[in-house]
C-alpha cells in the first residue's frame, strides 16, 4: 500500500525507539519515522489520519537492511587482547573552515598521518550552505569528523584501539555521541556516521572539545590555502599526507 496509518506508525516509531536505546547506531534513522507524525505535508489530502507511504520509506530501508544483517551490526568477536583493553592509544583531531576541511591522526603520541581538503560544489549541493560563508559551519565542522573516521577506519574497524574525537566544534561532537542532530545537512550527517560505527568493531571511547586556538594543526591544515601555502608547521614535517577520497554521489552511502 502507498498509505499507512498515524496509529501504526506512531506504534512502530515507539517500537523503534525502544530498540535504538540499545542499538543507537538506530537513532538517526528512528527519528525520520517521527517527523511524518507531525508534518502536514506527509498526510494523505483525503485521509488526514494516514501518512504517505513514501515518507517513511528510507528509514524502513535502512532498518530492515540492519535487521538482515547486512552490516553485520548485530554480532562483535572480541578476543582477549580485547578484553584486556590492549590496543594503539589513537586520537583524531579534526577541524573545518568555510573553505575546506583538516584533520590528523596521532598515535601513541605522534602525529602519523594528517589530511587537507577543499570544500566542493557537491558538499553544498548535499548538505544545503555555501562555501565562504557562516551559515554552514556547523554542517562543514561534522563533515570534517566524518571525513577523518572514514578515511582512517581501518586503523580499528576489526582490532581494539583506544580511539579519541578532538574538535573545537561542540555540535560535531554531540552529533557523534547521540547520532542526533538538527537540520538536513547534520542530520544526513549523523545517519552517515551512524552506518560507519555499526560496521566497525569499536565506536571513539572519548570526546574532547577543544578551544580554537589550542586547534593547532588542524585549523593550520583546514586553512592551508587561504594562508598562501605556507610550510608544514614542525609538528607535520614528518606525518604522511592521506588525500580524502572524492565526496561524490558513491561517498554519501545513506542517499541511495
Amino acid at each position: 500500500t502507498n498509505k499507512i496509518s498515524k496509529k501504526d506508525l506512531r506504534k512502530l516509531a515507539g517500537q523503534t525507539s525502544c530498540i535504538a536505546s540499545l542499538l543507537y547506531t538506530w537513532r538517526p534513522f528512528v527519528a525520520m519515522l517521527w517527523a511524518p507524525l507531525y508534518d502536514p505535508k506527509a498526510a494523505a489530502h483525503d485521509t488526514p489520519n494516514l501518512v504517505w507511504h513514501s515518507a517513511i520509506r528510507i528509514p524502513l530501508a535502512w532498518m530492515q537492511a540492519f535487521l538482515e544483517g547486512k552490516f553485520n551490526n548485530l554480532e562483535r568477536h572480541y578476543s582477549i587482547q580485547d578484553y584486556l583493553d590492549e590496543g594503539v592509544d589513537t586520537e583524531i583531531t579534526v577541524d573545518a573552515s568555510p573553505e575546506a576541511l583538516g584533520g590528523t591522526l596521532t598515535e601513541d603520541g605522534v602525529i602519523t598521518e594528517y589530511f587537507m581538503d577543499d570544500l566542493s560544489e557537491f558538499d553544498e549541493q548535499v548538505l544545503g550552505h555555501r562555501r565562504g560563508g557562516s551559515d554552514g559551519q556547523q554542517a562543514w565542522e561534522a563533515l570534517a569528523v566524518l571525513c577523518a573516521l572514514r578515511l582512517w577506519s581501518s586503523k580499528w574497524a576489526h582490532k581494539r584501539v583506544r580511539l579519541r574525537v578532538r574538535s573545537d566544534s561542540v555540535t560535531a561532537l554531540t552529533l557523534l555521541l547521540k547520532l542526533k542532530a538538527t537540520g538536513s545537512g547534520p542530520a544526513l550527517i549523523a545517519r552517515e556516521a551512524a552506518l560507519d560505527i555499526a560496521e566497525a568493531l569499536y565506536t571513539p571511547s572519548a570526546l574532547a572539545h577543544i578551544p580554537g586556538v589550542a586547534n593547532v594543526a588542524a585549523d593550520f591544515l583546514s586553512r592551508w590555502r587561504q594562508k598562501g601555502c605556507p610550510p608544514l608547521p614542525r609538528s607535520l614535517q614528518d606525518a604522511a599526507y592521506i588525500p580524502l577520497p572524492p565526496r561524490d554521489a558513491r561517498w554519501w552511502r545513506t542517499l541511495g
